[in-house]
């Protein structure tokens, strides 16, 4: 592998009601489970969207594609213990805003998951 360390991305977006661009990030993470860069992609989305000024006055729908992340988000309990305390994070800083967390189908979640790969490297 000639010494380079294999990374994944994550990368997501926040809309406003009109479907308008927010923000957008994209970011290398190490490498790790798929399952992981999910999670570390909605903890992520979610910490940027609490410090930007137009969605701190907003109600939030948050999206993913993931039904397991999504199942454990509804249901914490029933997440492996490794991932507990990130789903902890991202559940309670849902309930914090009256988020509204939802599963929609990967083919509509084109532009996140191209955010996701602009960063691999």
């Amino acid at each position: 592998m000639n010494g380079i360390r294999k990374v994944g991305g994550i990368g997501g977006l926040a809309r406003n009601y009109k479907g308008e661009i927010i923000f957008s990030f994209a970011e290398s993470i190490a490498f790790g489970p798929p399952i992981l860069a999910e999670a570390l992609v909605l903890r992520r989305g979610l910490v940027l969207a609490l410090s930007d000024s137009t969605c701190a006055k907003s109600r939030w729908i948050v999206e993913c594609d993931c039904n397991t992340l999504v199942d454990w988000i509804f249901n914490p309990e029933s997440c492996p213990r490794m991932y507990k305390d990130i789903i902890k994070e991202i559940v309670d800083w849902g309930n914090s805003r009256s988020c509204i967390f939802r599963k929609i189908d990967r083919r509509v979640n084109t532009v996140a998951d191209n955010l996701a790969k602009t960063d691999i490297g």
